[in-house]
């Protein structure tokens, strides 16, 4: 038997309630966060682990394992850097369904701000080793849909510096630090007027 009318709208409301469940859970919503503002949208764990200072870094890593799950975000690898100490081989990136749920819940319009505010946080040496390391690629729609024209200014204030993590921009470890500082900053406090923070 068809499912009736009835039962198909339910069944797409019950989607979309789980995946804005999935996605405002406040550790994973960071990561989608800082995922997107990443230059390159591929972060290492290591990266994570200093932005979410305020949460352990088993925890991130079990969010990620949701997201992953949930098939919005990818582990993809850069073997050339496999089994080298000082450079990361593998990160955490958007999917072609993750890019689809990003775009449902109007998550790229705040591409452009949320890249302004991470190009001014302070990041330690060793993050910045990260960040400037090599990474694979990303499939080609899904680099597609997070390019913008990074010349054109956003309308919306940004501070000058911003704190990336509990740290200053020295060498050290992530996950130590005022949770504040870790937060992506949100002047105008509209980038969240689309979720409410879940606690699973």
């Amino acid at each position: 038997m068809q499912p009736s009318r009835h039962e198909k709208v339910a069944a797409l409301f019950e989607e979309e309630r789980e995946l804005h469940r999935l996605l405002s859970q406040e550790t994973r919503h960071y990561i989608v966060q800082f995922v997107l503002a990443h230059p390159e949208h591929l972060l290492s764990l290591d990266e994570l682990d200093y932005a979410v200072s305020s949460k352990a870094k088993a925890s991130i890593r079990s969010q990620l394992d949701r997201l992953i799950e949930a098939g919005i975000i990818a582990e993809y690898t850069h073997e050339p850097s496999a089994g080298k100490r000082d450079l990361p081989s593998n990160f955490y990136g958007f999917t072609d369904h993750g890019i689809e749920v990003l775009e449902r819940f109007q998550y790229i319009e705040a591409l452009p701000v949320l890249r302004a505010l991470y190009d001014n946080m302070e990041k330690s040496a060793r993050v910045q080793r990260h960040e400037d390391a090599p990474r694979p690629e990303l499939p080609g729609a899904v680099e597609e849909a997070l390019s913008f024209d990074e010349d054109v200014e956003t309308d919306r204030d940004v501070p000058e510096t911003t704190s990336f993590g509990g740290e200053s921009a020295e060498e050290g470890s992530g996950s130590a630090g005022n949770s504040e500082e870790a937060e992506i900053a949100d002047p105008g406090g509209d980038l969240d007027e689309h979720l409410d923070f879940a606690n699973d």
